[in-house]
């Protein structure tokens, strides 16, 4: 008897340390976990930290600050941005005259252009230079592919800090700088950069308070503006290993002296008046005196930026948001790692210690208790204090210990019933579980609990017959999605496998050539759904010419025309079948590309339409949708279905045909088009490409027509700094207005591309 005892002991023990090891292996895997921190589960942490500042609602930024909104009613009253420079300059000197401290102009002009489109910068300059108090932006390129750069001014010098190589900081390196005019430079108070870093989901959620460039460091905007409106001088930013002293205010930094920014709210949270009424002096003058004045677009012409609480901020709330953080020192000061750490380790040793010894029930009151104070802990630290945690980790091992506990043998009557019906030699233990359980029974079978399952494992066993009428099932939604024209089997000689989906042409279907055994596709057109016999007529023209203005290309690039046919109301075209997807399908899915990769993919576009070109063919539908992708990256171009063939053209005089996001000027405007309309919508694909955004866009087609014809793009690298820079330049010259100011030939292009692909510098990431 008591050797049972013993060995009852002994079981005992073994299941409650069996509790502790699963409960520290669940620990040492999220440990683990957190500091290798995935890209998915930061994106998951960064969610819920996001989901915090919908919960504290918006914060008072108080009056100091105003944004003056170049917005669409100014727009409609002054004139379609961009505005001439002499405009600007009364927009400044309405403003100056109320004495704010400092005005922040959140708009970048270059160089010196023709005056008939920029107007009068001297004028302008004039204006800054006797207000003294204009701080200008500067733009940095990180990427480590740039163009040669010439000396930096000294107008801009001014305004660097010398590096200190004693301190650990190190803020991101720039190769090149992109600065204003010189006249605005010159006669501005400050510069400061403009430079953004977004987050892994491409969120705005750090101000990089330092650029380093040429052994020197450059403050952002934001700091130049509160340094400004602090009346410090430049020797009072003090530059520590964690910190970045203002005057008497420390800036708290990781160590690439970035801080994260405490966003008040969402878009017009802070004070906004509308250009227009300052420049018909509508406004009171002492709400701008004394205060900081930021002068930027807003609405529908500014370029939004995605923030934990807003998915389309305007560039200047977004920096008012990091100055009204440093003058009011409203900051959020990530949680320490080692703190983060503790944390999980105590969780993880506090429940395998303690929960491996209570009963089941105790253990979901335990973790759900934690799972609650974990949850308000950080909401609390976030919203009180200003302390940013990572709770996504804390949950998560809390949530792992929820699913492993029923895994455990609760301590009590079950437990022990389990542990004696393991191993019973002798009818003396059944008799002893009765004693420990008076309400148990005593009919306890050993042979009961393995027959049982044997039986029900018998009747569960799917029969074969039932096996085959799920397979059968689970067919059926296939055979609904063949369309009434599939009924017909059969397009010539050519038999229908399944629909691939609709084209620009038609509906389009996989088939196979019986004849030599060929998989092709079938693109097809049901003129019956047309009314006008000229309109049937019309396209039946444009299916031939399709076909025999793409017969006649035979390049690796280009997708194969084999045949041309009728079949009673459809028209079909027989091509080659392609096991890919489309452009338009690696854009949305938003996943970051090699810019290596990217160049190739163009190049190879680039190299279809030259030799078309060459062949008299132009496309003029070039769209991601057209362009297909094969294994190993490789291309081919879809869809000559508009093009020009010879002296023919199926365009009459004045009707543009292609896709509006893609279409050229001279199309929109019903002038003749040649190859150099089939550039400018590669330069377009390309950058969609590159920055998941299309350069022209409007709500609806008239807003899109005028976008197309009079936008000027923002260069793809000031959207995401990694583009290397000479993707700015393509872009921007293939899709100049004028086609005598763009590539005269898609060669160039492919050759530009060519030299960047063999001397490709892998651009080193980094998270600030």
């Amino acid at each position: 008897m008591v050797d049972k005892n013993i060995r009852g002991a002994l079981l005992n023990l073994k299941s409650r340390f069996s509790g502790f090891i699963l409960f520290i292996l669940i620990a040492v895997f999220i440990i683990l976990l957190y500091g290798d921190s995935p890209q998915w589960l930061e994106k998951l942490n960064m969610g819920i930290q996001d989901m915090m500042y919908n919960f504290r609602g918006n914060l008072s930024p108080g009056d100091q600050i105003i944004i003056v909104g170049i917005d669409d009613k100014a727009l409609k009253n002054a004139g379609d941005w961009p505005w001439h420079r002499d405009r600007i300059a009364d927009l400044i000197y309405t403003v100056s005259l109320s004495q704010p401290k400092v005005v922040f102009m959140d708009i970048f002009l270059p160089q010196d252009v023709d005056q008939d489109t920029s107007g009068n910068t001297e004028v302008l300059a004039d204006l800054m230079d006797e207000f003294d108090n204009v701080i200008v932006p500067v733009y940095f390129n990180l990427s480590e592919v740039s163009l040669t750069q010439s000396q930096t001014p000294s107008w801009v010098l001014r305004s660097a800090l010398k590096k200190d190589d004693q301190k650990k900081l190190s803020p991101p390196s720039a190769f090149q700088i992109f600065y204003p005019s010189e006249k605005i430079g010159l006669a501005s108070h400050d510069v400061g950069h403009i430079n953004l870093i977004q987050d892994m989901d491409e969120k705005v959620r750090r101000e990089p308070l330092l650029i380093s460039f040429q052994n020197e460091y450059y403050p952002s905007v934001s700091l130049q503006i509160a340094r400004n409106y602090l009346e410090a001088k430049y020797e009072q930013i003090k530059i520590e290993d964690q910190s970045i002293t203002l005057k008497d205010i420390p800036i708290p930094v990781d160590k690439k002296g970035g801080t994260l920014v405490n966003y008040n709210g969402p878009a017009k949270t802070f004070t906004h008046i509308s250009a227009w009424d300052i420049l018909c002096d509508r406004i009171d003058p002492q709400i701008l005196a004394h205060k900081i004045v930021m002068v930027g677009l807003t609405e529908s012409h500014a370029t939004k930026i995605k923030t934990p609480v807003s998915s389309e901020m305007t560039s200047v709330e977004r920096t008012a948001n990091a100055v009204e953080n440093i003058i009011h020192k409203n900051f959020l000061t990530p949680w320490s790692f080692w703190l983060d750490l503790l944390v999980l380790v105590l969780i993880g040793v506090f429940c395998a210690v303690v929960l491996p010894n209570v009963s089941l029930l105790y253990r979901l009151v335990i973790l759900t208790v934690f799972f609650f104070v974990v949850v308000n802990l950080s909401f609390i630290l976030f919203s009180s204090i200003g302390v940013l945690t990572k709770p996504l980790y804390p949950i998560l091992e809390i949530l792992l210990f929820l699913g492993a506990t029923p895994a455990i043998k609760p301590k009590g009557k079950k437990e022990t019933e389990e542990k004696i019906i393991l191993e019973p030699d002798e009818e003396e233990e059944v008799v002893e579980v009765v004693q420990i359980n008076p309400r148990s029974t005593t009919k306890i079978s050993i042979q009961e609990p393995v027959s049982e399952p044997a039986v029900i494992q018998k009747e569960a066993k799917p029969s074969t017959d039932v096996i085959n009428r799920l397979s059968q099932g689970s067919k059926t939604p296939e055979k609904k999605k063949t369309t009434i024209l599939a009924d017909l089997g059969q397009f010539g000689r050519y038999k229908i496998l399944e629909p691939l989906g609709k084209g620009a042409m038609g509906t389009v279907y996989k088939g196979e050539d019986p004849t030599i055994d060929r998989l092709i596709a079938l693109k097809t057109i049901r003129l019956d759904l047309l009314v006008s016999e000229e309109e049937i007529k019309e396209l039946k023209e444009r299916l031939i010419i399709e076909a025999q203005a793409a017969g006649r290309l035979s390049h690796p690039n280009i997708v194969t025309i084999y045949d041309v046919g009728e079949e009673g109301d459809l028209q079909y075209i027989a091509m080659e079948y392609l096991d890919g997807y489309t452009l338009d399908k690696l854009i949305k899915k938003k996943s970051e590309l090699n810019y290596r990769i990217v160049a190739k993919l163009m190049i190879q576009v680039c190299d279809a339409l030259s030799y078309a070109h060459q062949n008299g063919i132009v496309h003029r539908d070039i769209k991601p949708a057209n362009i297909m992708i094969l294994d190993d990256f490789n291309v081919k171009v879809m869809d000559f279905g508009i093009a020009r063939f010879g002296a023919t053209s199926m365009t009459q005089a004045g009707v543009a045909v292609g896709t509006p996001s893609y279409i050229s000027p001279e199309q929109l405007q019903g002038k003749p088009a040649d190859k150099r309309a089939d550039i400018f919508s590669t330069g377009v694909v390309l950058y969609e490409l590159l920055t998941r955004y299309k350069p022209f866009r409007g709500e609806d087609i008239n807003s899109l027509m005028h976008s197309i014809l009079n936008d000027v793009p923002i260069a793809p690298s000031a959207i995401n700094d990694r583009i290397p820079t000479i993707f700015d330049r393509i872009v921007h010259k293939a899709t100049a207005k004028n086609p005598d100011d763009r590539f005269q030939d898609a060669s160039e292009i492919s050759n530009l591309l060519k030299e960047f692909v063999s001397s490709f510098i892998v651009s080193r990431s980094f998270k600030i």
